[in-house]
């Protein structure tokens, strides 16, 4: 078995991992956009079409 190199180039996985690191952390930082500026609270509408979305909504609420 040879020794680990601590200067070894960055293999595939490894720009593969940091692509994915970054992206989540990008990701991040947009959702967390919203929590700097004031809270405004959208109205709610009782028409049956935006039902689908406040469904939608709450499922992401619910899974975070």
């Amino acid at each position: 078995m040879r020794p680990l190199d601590p200067l070894a180039r960055p293999n595939r996985y490894d720009l593969l991992a940091g692509a994915v690191a970054l992206a989540l952390l990008g990701g991040f930082l947009l959702a967390s956009r919203e929590a700097l500026g004031p809270y405004t609270p959208t109205p709610i509408s009782l028409d049956p079409r935006h039902l689908p979305e406040y469904a939608l909504r709450g499922r992401v609420r619910n899974y975070v």
